[in-house]
């Protein structure tokens, strides 16, 4: 017999409108008043209804917990919400039941009045459908990202579509992509196969090594690298045992055998039989190179070599001396009463002067002496192989070479002489200061002479 909570849930007004129907329902079918005896009974419609919703929500519950390929749903971000809220719409589907069910009251709802039982359902299926919605909106992300996960390995592992035509259209296009990648890199490729045979090479390879279109296909790793030398060395050694070579600096060979500065680097292809070398032209490089050097070595008014330069090959030649036993005279000059020239031309004037008188300076230099500027109007000259009586005729010849005839500058003629000191090796001292020291002495000590003059180091 149904208790007497039951009863009171069913007359009380609260209950919802899907409730109160129901009742009616019933009452009419039990008065005679629905049409059709041969129809299914509403009192058995709510109940199969209530139950199937109530059973497709568990089933749904049951593969939240269970999980698929992905794993259990609890272990995703908002899982729990999402498992939690479907717990609770269940929960609201079978105090639903219970208006059918009497008996099952005590089992599910936990209130004793039909407000409780209308705020539980309320909470069931309001609060159920809310953590659902949050649940869902935490979770898509981790969807998205692991479908896009899984379309990246799909496409990196070439798997191919069911269709054999897809498949076939899917291939062209990547090795379209692939030959459109390799011909526009802005480096070199080669492949080189396990019988040391050129099996592809890119057009920026062929432009390099100044090849037609497929010339090196099937010739040699010899033709690009000659017999020996580092690229060829290197590409053996990875055909060989395998394994990645790091950059490399080596020459190549081009067509008609010049050579060409590459920087190389190989890897051998999965599954072996070859080696990827992939190369960059280093013609550009070497050249900014050589220039940074020049500007680092060079005094940039003049073009001969700075101070520093200057000491760095004085050192050489004073190591090279002293090694041999070999004499060796350093000329230290200036220009003389070289302010006047600044002071009555300007400076402009004065650079120009200095140039001339750099260009007369090589112009009398072997082409293994080095000529140098200290700084301002002062120039050095090292001879090797002279000693000191060699170094004072040299001096004489520069002194006259400057004086004989006036230096055209900027549309003026100005007359130019200069001092000079001699120093000799091992006369004079045996290291670069010393020998700087006692030129500088001398020259000071032909401008107290009179300038225009040379004196030997150790007189003054």
């Amino acid at each position: 017999m149904p208790s007497t909570r039951s009863c009171a849930r069913r007359a009380a007004p609260i209950r919802s409108s899907g409730t109160s129907e129901r009742i009616r329902r019933a009452a009419r079918s039990t008065r005679g008043e629905e049409d059709g005896g041969g129809m299914m009974d509403p009192w058995f419609e709510d109940v199969l209804l209530e139950l199937l919703r109530a059973g497709a929500v568990a089933l749904i519950l049951a593969r939240l917990l269970h999980g698929g390929r992905g794993g259990p749903l609890l272990a995703a971000p908002g899982g729990r919400l999402i498992v939690g809220g479907f717990g609770l719409v269940l929960f609201g589907a079978l105090i639903d039941i219970t208006d059918n069910f009497p008996a099952l009251n005590r089992l599910v709802v936990v209130g004793d009045t039909p407000v409780q039982a209308f705020l539980e359902k309320l909470v069931g299926y309001l609060g159920g459908f809310t953590l659902v919605a949050v649940g869902v909106w935490r979770w898509l992300p981790a969807v998205a990202a692991g479908l896009a996960q899984r379309a990246q390995i799909a496409a990196q592992s070439g798997e191919a579509p069911a269709e054999p035509a897809e498949a076939m259209r899917r291939l062209a296009r990547s090795q379209a992509f692939l030959h459109t990648v390799l011909e526009t890199m802005g480096e070199g490729v080669l492949v080189v196969g396990a019988d040391r045979r050129i099996r592809y090479a890119n057009l920026k390879a062929e432009q390099l090594l100044g090849w037609p279109a497929g010339g090196l296909d099937g010739e040699p790793l010899e033709v690009v690298t000659g017999a020996e030398g580092p690229a060829r060395e290197a590409v053996v050694r990875s055909l060989a045992e395998g394994t990645e070579e790091g950059r490399v600096e080596a020459d190549l060979l081009a067509r008609g055998g010049a050579a060409l500065p590459v920087d190389l680097a190989l890897a051998p292809l999965q599954g072996g039989g070859g080696v990827v070398v992939t190369f960059q032209d280093l013609r550009a490089r070497r050249r900014l190179e050589a220039e940074l050097r020049r500007m680092a070595a060079q005094d940039p008014l003049t073009g001969l070599a700075n101070r520093r330069e200057l000491e760095r090959l004085l050192r050489l030649e004073l190591r090279r001396a002293a090694r041999h036993g070999r004499p060796l005279a350093v000329l230290v000059l200036d220009v003389d009463r070289f302010k006047l020239v600044n002071d009555g031309h300007g400076h402009q004037a004065g650079d120009g002067v200095l140039v001339e008188l750099a260009r007369r300076l090589r112009g009398l230099a072997r082409e293994v002496d080095v000529v140098g500027r200290l700084g301002g109007d002062e120039f050095v000259v090292v001879l090797p192989e002279t000693d000191l009586s060699g170094g004072l005729a040299f001096a004489e010849r520069v002194r006259a070479a400057v004086g004989e005839r006036p230096f055209q500058v900027d549309g003026l003629e100005l007359p130019v002489t200069v001092s000079l000191g001699v120093a000799a090796f091992p006369d004079h001292g045996e290291n670069l200061r010393a020998l700087l020291v006692q030129g500088d002495r001398a020259l000071y000590a032909a401008k107290a002479a009179g300038r225009n003059r040379v004196s030997a180091g150790g007189t003054g």
